[in-house]
């Protein structure tokens, strides 16, 4: 697996945990939680080349149908 200098050393020793225990994937509440755009891009790639999969939480509000107060939706994706 190829270093990059611009990763953290906590985003280096999470793939090396993932690799030594063939851990399915990672949780993230958002993608932002990954960097900037570009930075997240590059994480991503890393994340695939170490066989994990990412699995995002987002929390949306939403109106009820005819209106109301806005609740809480949680749902996830790989």
């Amino acid at each position: 697996m190829e270093r990059y200098s611009s990763t953290p050393s906590a985003f280096l020793g999470m793939l090396d945990a993932l690799t030594a225990t063939r851990s399915y994937g990672v949780v993230l509440p958002t993608p932002s939680h990954l960097g900037p755009k570009a930075e997240a891009a590059e994480r991503c790639s890393q994340l695939t080349e170490a066989d994990a999969h990412l699995l995002l939480i987002h929390r949306e509000q939403t109106a009820p149908p005819g209106g109301g107060a806005p609740t809480l939706a949680a749902g996830g994706t790989e």
